[in-house]
């Protein structure tokens, strides 16, 4: 059996037990009206919904570790979003979370947790499943908090403004499909350019930084779209980042930079490890 074919076996594993996984803790979310809620602060019991979110997101990390140490880390991180991505295609849009009640200043700081816990999955990830295929021999051999803010990795966190930038371009209506592709979309030119920003490193920072970046722009927009949710749809006076929930930006996030990433290959020059160890 060749090595291409056991990491596509391996790769379906883990996605259909990430299917498993994310519809088992939808369970456990539901609003007032017994539907998965939008947002962990809009459910019926959020305190129960937060340790459903809680326990999913060890079992992701579990196995993101699991995959990254046999294919990647990227890989690895990308099998987590599709985790996080089964739970939040369950869960409501804008308009579930306008019906609940919500309020968009209850949104942005579960936004912010998010990218606190993205990234801390992150560091986990690639501690595990240590240095990435195409990093070079010196790289390789320094651990993970060496090279997360080494100073071409910490340049390269500009390149997270795109994220939101493609945002705003993209998202026109209030359909979930649309609000998670966005981040998609967005996240995977920030990983991109990132990772053409910063070849050698280890992308860490950039799974943490891209849904930090979201979460300020929806702050910063809440402020003056009011806090009502539902007033603010009437009004038109919500931006395109503010139909995002918390969960969509996780998810989309974690799948959208690693696809970055790969298809950052493309644009990087072959250097002469890479070379040796194609060969």
């Amino acid at each position: 059996m060749s090595a291409g074919t056991i990491r596509m076996i391996v790769l379906s594993l883990a996605l259909g037990l990430s299917v498993v996984m994310g519809i088992a803790a939808a369970n456990f979310t539901g609003d007032l009206r017994g539907v998965p809620a939008s947002a962990t602060s809009l459910a019926a019991s959020p305190l129960i919904a937060a340790a459903a979110q809680a326990v999913l997101l060890a079992a992701a990390i579990a196995l993101a570790c699991l995959v990254g140490r046999m294919l990647n880390a990227v890989v690895g991180m990308f099998v987590l979003g599709c985790v996080l991505g089964v739970l939040d295609m369950r869960s409501g849009s804008i308009m579930q979370a306008a019906f609940d009640g919500g309020s968009l200043s209850r949104l942005w700081p579960e936004t912010l947790g998010w990218s606190v816990a993205v990234l801390g999955a992150a560091v986990c990830v690639f501690k595990y499943a240590g240095a990435l295929p195409d990093e070079s021999g010196e790289s390789a051999r320094r651990g993970v908090f060496e090279v997360m803010f080494e100073s071409a990795a910490v340049r390269s966190m500009a390149a997270t403004v795109a994220a939101p930038l493609l945002i705003w371009f993209v998202v026109r209506t209030d359909m979930k499909g649309q609000a998670i592709g966005a981040v998609v979309v967005g996240s995977m030119a920030a990983g991109l350019l990132a990772r053409v920003a910063a070849p050698d490193g280890r992308p860490i920072l950039i799974y943490g930084a891209v849904p930090l970046a979201i979460g300020l722009a929806q702050a910063i927009f809440a402020s003056g779209a009011g806090t009502d949710i539902a007033k603010a749809i009437a009004s038109g006076s919500l931006t395109p980042v503010s139909f995002l929930m918390p969960l969509d930006v996780a998810a989309g996030s974690c799948v959208g930079v690693s696809l970055g990433i790969g298809w950052a290959r493309s644009f990087v020059k072959q250097r002469p490890h890479e070379a040796l160890l194609r060969a």
